[in-house]
């Protein structure tokens, strides 16, 4: 249920983004999307569990590398993650379909498993 209740809520967002057009803008948009998101999602993540220490501290990946504070990594991550996709999303939607979009951004998982399994060496498992 709760997988059919995501595929709806993402085609509603795909649809509603067509729609709009030049309406409303792209940045509003994506901003009251994650709002809304934020406040439907807050009981779900409890963000109250989080152990918010852990962003104070500083690490070195695995392989090696830098060492970043864990702040810094996480806020990079939700930047190009999350708001340069949504944008790039929001925009793409509005010069092509919200069918294009939506196939396209369906093949964000594949890519991402294509990745992962080309960059570290990740398998898909049963779930």
């Amino acid at each position: 249920m709760l997988g059919l209740l995501a595929g709806a809520c993402s085609a509603g967002y795909f649809l509603m983004n067509d729609s709009l057009g030049d309406v409303v803008d792209p940045l509003g948009l994506i901003a009251w999307g994650m709002t809304g998101a934020a406040v439907v999602l807050i009981p779900f993540a409890r963000p109250w569990d989080i152990p918010w220490d852990a962003f104070t501290v500083s690490v070195t990946p695995a392989a090696g590398g830098r060492t970043l504070p864990v702040l810094v990594a996480y806020l990079w991550m939700a930047l190009v993650a999350t708001v340069v996709a949504y944008i790039l999303g929001v925009n793409a939607v509005r010069r092509l379909s919200a069918a294009v979009g939506a196939t396209v951004a369906s093949l964000e998982v594949i890519g991402g498993a294509v990745v992962a399994w080309g960059l570290v060496g990740e398998t898909l498992g049963v779930f």
